[in-house]
């Protein structure tokens, strides 16, 4: 009787602490808003359409910077950001990038809602805009800083 208790008792024990890990786990990948406040870059396109394009964000604004193969000038583009809500990734990838971010953005005249995902070492994050019958992806890395 005793052997049979002490084995419940420790299968229990067990599942308990297996259940705290998977919490722990879990919350430690969901990004912050400050896991996002770095600059992150990234190309689209090939050949002489190919672009290159610089996001940085902070609390309350976003800039991108883009520039292409034949343009010798960079266009620069400030947005307020207008809320940020939590989200679980529904479009692709979503086990590399699986927790993140709905943005709703204003630049001048127009508001734009789009999401952004992070990876689990909080390297790289899943950029999405959904169009409805379109939805364009881009991947951009962090921005190694110079010491």
């Amino acid at each position: 009787m005793k052997k049979l208790l002490f084995c419940l008792l420790t299968f229990y024990v067990s599942l308990f602490v297996f259940a705290q890990d998977a919490n722990v786990t879990e919350s430690s990948q969901k990004p912050s808003k400050e896991d996002f406040y770095y600059t992150w870059t990234t190309q689209a396109g090939s050949g002489l359409g190919k672009g290159f394009y610089e996001t940085t964000f902070n609390e309350s604004t976003y800039v991108q910077v883009a520039h292409g193969m034949l343009t010798p000038f960079k266009s620069k583009q400030k947005y307020a950001i207008l809320k940020w809500e939590e989200a679980v990734n529904t479009y692709e990838e979503a086990e590399e990038y699986p927790y993140g971010f709905i943005l709703s953005v204003k630049n001048t005249n127009s508001v734009e809602k789009f999401s952004i995902f992070m990876n689990a070492d909080k390297t790289k994050y899943l950029y999405v805009f959904d169009f409805g019958s379109y939805t364009q992806y881009y991947t951009y890395t962090k921005k190694e800083t110079k010491k």
